[in-house]
């Protein structure tokens, strides 16, 4: 995956724009049903990402640079009450644990690192309707899916109070922050009957949701609070495909805008791959 993000401070002084770059791997350890139609699995993530940013003060003319690097390990479980047609309800829980070293260098000060780390928690939860019944061509069915969804995530990292080389004190003020996305996805399944249940399935689709951050990001500098603005509540619109190459294989991608207030925008592009051994 990657990103771009933009926003300003509170005060309107501080502008940063930053880029992202985050890779994840994840397998499942244990798969199952309850019924003959539901299925669920377990299994472990591990991540690693890279970003780096920069800001301008309108107010001084001085640029700072820095630079995040993370690592996080954790598990996820997922339940469908059909994952074929992914018409009903459907479970999402994840939890890692995150290790962050950030590093930031500005105009006439000296160079300064710092650690953070912490857990992530999130449980999300959804249910598709099915809005025509499956229509069929020559070679193909169609059904096309709307699909409310809900999510809430704990955030959980934080660091140490830093104190700057000049004696500067930076403590963060967002910790355990709360996020919240209400929304939908609408997609269309196409799916080949020559080829069975786990054929060559082909699912564009639409999502749009609303998120609420319970705190705004922020930290303190000798007591002064510096908060990002526009993040507290976003829209977002996301656009993407999902498909199976083969019964084994099977890719997505998708690209996706966040826009809050006062020019904060954030942009993401992520595509991955699924095989089955």
């Amino acid at each position: 995956m990657g990103g771009h993000n933009a926003w300003r401070d509170s005060n309107g002084q501080l502008r940063t724009t930053s880029h992202r770059y985050v890779s994840q791997l994840g397998a499942d350890l244990l798969t199952g049903g309850f019924t003959d139609s539901d299925s669920w699995r377990l299994g472990v993530l591990a991540g690693y990402a890279r970003d780096y940013n920069s800001t301008h003060s309108s107010v001084s003319d001085y640029r700072s640079k820095g630079s995040v690097r993370g690592y996080s390990a954790g598990l996820y479980a997922t339940w469908f009450a059909d994952d074929i047609s992914k018409k009903g309800a459907y479970i999402d829980a994840w939890a890692q644990y995150s290790w962050f070293k950030n590093s930031v260098k500005g105009d006439e000060l000296a160079y300064e690192s710092y650690s953070a780390k912490g857990a992530t928690v999130s449980l999300e939860a959804g249910y598709g309707f099915a809005l025509n019944k499956s229509f069929g061509l020559e070679a193909a069915k169609y059904t096309w899916i709307f699909q409310p969804q809900a999510q809430a995530i704990w955030m959980g990292v934080d660091h140490h109070a830093h104190t700057e080389a000049n004696g500067s004190r930076i403590e963060n003020d967002a910790n355990n922050n709360i996020q919240t996305r209400l929304g939908f996805r609408t997609f269309i399944r196409t799916q080949e009957k020559s080829s069975g249940l786990h054929g060559d399935d082909f699912e564009p689709f639409v999502e749009m949701n609303w998120i609420h951050n319970s705190k705004d990001f922020a930290v303190s500098m000798n007591g002064v609070k510096v908060e990002q603005d526009g993040a507290r509540n976003q829209g977002e619109i996301k656009l993407g495909v999902n498909g199976n190459l083969n019964p084994a294989a099977s890719v997505w991608g998708n690209v996706g805008v966040q826009l809050g207030d006062n020019g904060y925008n954030d942009t993401t592009v992520m595509v991955g791959l699924k095989y089955k051994f």
